[in-house]
């Protein structure tokens, strides 16, 4: 097949497997530049990968939406959209390919939490991501979690964060900006390759978004929203995970998860007990239920803690 290890697609030539979902897998590309072979990500989503013509038109659409809004960005803390090709087997989207794992890998190997400077770290280059979708490109990504921040070296090693997978993500809405689309999740994202997770379960998504990470207002609504605030929240839900080692809303029955995050029932106490003062500023006020006393997340970068880190030639 046109996607075998081996064949060749543009300047490229397709590798192993890294990844296999319902409607699209994750594979590597290796290509030349300068006179050497560099190793890339591409994730490939066939053209006839649903039966039914209907549905795989959607799917198609949805697709072609994710590499729009891809192609809108360009941070050092967003994951890369190289190269698109187009063929009438498949859509091809190239991407930069790291091996130190993600946020959702280091959480793992941390349980009681990240260290000090490097939770402060990933924080800060998480947020200075989404101060630049929310201000800058004007997008709001819908699925902040830490699967999806990929990480350029091991965090021992001092690896940097890159925020990754647009499928959900949406433009805000303007006087020149299309409509925001209803959500058709694709069971692999770029993300999803570098903690071996490939297949979402929809009983752990929401209506754009992972039920883990979601807003209240998310819980409760049945169409995908666009606001950066639900952004913020899913953000808070992160600082929490790195800084203590366990998300703040858990249960293994969604109905259960969905119950607590409407009430906020996490325990604020125990956290702000474990964590600087600082820190608790930040994470209270992006779990904040009431959407309009939220942070935004300019606020975030102004808060006390995120000021203590600066990036060397830092613009944000």
């Amino acid at each position: 097949m046109p996607d075998d290890e081996g064949q060749e697609i543009g300047s490229y030539i397709i590798g192993r497997v890294l990844g296999v979902g319902g409607f699209s897998v994750v594979k590597e590309a290796f290509t030349y530049q300068n006179g050497q072979q560099v190793q890339q990500a591409v994730k490939i989503v066939r053209k006839h990968a649903i039966p039914d013509e209907t549905s795989n038109e959607r799917l198609q659409s949805h697709f072609e939406h994710e590499i729009n809004v891809w192609k809108c960005v360009s941070n050092r803390y967003i994951l890369p959209l190289l190269d698109v090709v187009d063929t009438p087997y498949a859509t091809w989207a190239f991407t930069l390919l790291f091996e130190g794992g993600t946020l959702f890998d280091a959480f793992k190997s941390y349980r009681q939490g990240l260290p000090p400077l490097m939770t402060l770290k990933y924080s800060f280059q998480l947020a200075s991501a989404l101060r630049y979708l929310h201000r800058d490109a004007r997008i709001v990504h819908r699925d902040v979690k830490l699967e999806n921040c990929v990480l350029d070296k091991h965090w021992d090693e001092g690896g940097n964060l890159r925020l990754c997978d647009f499928g959900l993500a949406d433009f805000l809405p303007g006087d020149d900006t299309p409509s925001p689309r209803q959500s058709y999740t694709t069971p692999l994202s770029i993300g999803d390759k570098y903690h071996n997770k490939s297949v979402i379960k929809p009983e752990d998504m929401v209506a754009g978004g992972s039920l883990a990470y979601a807003a209240p207002e998310q819980v409760r609504s049945t169409v995908p929203l666009l606001d950066t605030g639900i952004d913020v929240w899913s953000y808070g839900v992160v600082v929490h995970a790195l800084t203590v080692g366990e998300l703040p809303f858990f249960d293994p029955l969604p109905v259960r998860l969905q119950d607590k995050i409407l009430r906020n029932e996490w325990n604020k106490d125990r956290f702000s007990g474990r964590v600087d003062p600082e820190i608790s500023e930040v994470v209270l006020n992006c779990l904040e239920t009431n959407p309009m006393r939220r942070w935004d997340i300019v606020q975030v970068l102004e808060s006390t803690w995120l000021s203590l880190h600066k990036e060397p030639d830092d613009d944000v």
